[in-house]
């Protein structure tokens, strides 16, 4: 694993953040995953709500796959 640091802009707000990556071999591509943890609010984004909802965090995870083949 090894950790990428880069700029992830979700509507007009740009932020860095680091992403922990893995890379695997699935026949003949490269796979490439990895996931971060965002803070809503660094984005401008409301904790949505709902009356049936308990509870909601002010955070979200990111996820990514990326696939690399020759071609």
């Amino acid at each position: 694993a090894v950790t990428a640091l880069g700029m992830l802009r979700i509507g007009t707000i740009e932020r860095e953040v680091s992403v922990e990556l893995s890379a695997d071999v699935a026949g003949s591509r490269l796979v490439v995953t990895g996931s971060t943890t965002v803070v809503l609010a660094d984005f401008d984004i409301a904790v949505p709500s709902a009356p049936v909802v308990l509870s909601v965090s002010d955070e979200a995870t990111i996820e990514l796959q990326i696939y690399l083949s020759q071609g």
